[in-house]
């Protein structure tokens, strides 16, 4: 998006605003109160909001066995279900832009064979402290139109990564974080030379802002038997509760990703629309 990822969810807030819509920041919902003839969610603050519609995009685990005090078929679906795993992200701002990259492409995945499954699966089930097999490169500001007349530009790579501890990351990020601004160097020409700040994100950091399962990063694992989307369905089993997000099962494979996640979004909205008998006057999108 033109300005950076953040405009994104900027532009939804503003639109939420504008609408009439109250936006609450920096508090977090400890309970949801979903019972016949009263809804409402209960704040750190101790505050309380009632509305005859909750909807939720909390990871599934947390929504169904933490905040919501009532056992439903979810309760147990959760805990037979595999989450994805967790990543390492390096993000680099660069004093320059990257003149070698082939024909402004956005993405650029290293591999060091095409034994992509066997890859992945060492990626989420050890940190890479020595061979790092894997690195996968995006640069967003490429695209970005507000960019186009300066030299500054961004780049941020990722690896999968299993879940450890605060104490472990605050140990060893550094050494994994150059690990990977190295093997990235040797795919990009000049990367190296070009970075002027960099920040790390580890699985921890995921978990600390949005609770993930183990700072899972695209929620449920995508696969075959899991996009089966009677599992976790967005209308659930509890009345007035909703799910979006890419804790819920939609059908379709692939639920991480802010496309899917604002798809999900979009299809709630119908949903609940349409449960309250009201009309949805939109043009339906099918992925």
């Amino acid at each position: 998006p033109n300005g950076g990822m953040q405009s994104f969810p900027n532009a939804l807030a503003d639109k939420f605003k504008n609408l009439g819509g109250r936006l609450v920041l920096s508090k977090k919902v400890e309970k949801i109160i979903c019972t016949e003839g009263l809804k409402k969610i209960i704040l750190n603050t101790k505050e309380e909001i009632a509305s005859d519609i909750i909807v939720s995009n909390a990871d599934a685990t947390e929504t169904f066995k933490k905040l919501l005090h009532v056992k439903c078929k979810e309760y147990r679906t959760v805990d037979k279900m595999q989450y994805s795993s967790s990543m390492f992200l390096v993000y680099l701002g660069l004093k320059d832009r990257i003149r070698n990259i082939e024909n402004d492409k956005a993405n650029i995945w290293y591999f060091s064979s095409y034994a992509v499954e066997r890859i992945y699966s060492l990626m989420r089930n050890r940190v890479p402290f020595n061979n790092l097999e894997c690195v996968l490169c995006s640069f967003p500001s490429i695209h970005d139109v507000n960019l186009k007349n300066t030299n500054k530009s961004t780049a941020t790579l990722f690896i999968h990564t299993p879940y450890k501890s605060i104490e472990f990351w605050n140990k060893h990020k550094f050494v994994v974080g150059e690990r990977m601004i190295s093997k990235a160097s040797e795919v990009i020409d000049g990367l190296n030379d070009l970075i002027d700040l960099k920040f790390y994100a580890t699985p921890y950091t995921f978990y600390n802002y949005t609770s993930n399962r183990n700072g899972s990063f695209v929620g449920w694992l995508s696969t075959l038997k899991q996009i089966n989307s009677s599992l976790i369905p967005q209308k659930t089993s509890v009345d007035g509760l909703y799910l979006v997000g890419h804790w819920t099962s939609l059908g379709y494979p692939g639920y991480g990703g802010i496309p899917n996640v604002a798809f999900s979004g979009r299809r709630g909205a119908m949903t609940i629309l349409r449960d309250l008998g009201k009309q949805w006057k939109f043009k339906e999108i099918r992925l």
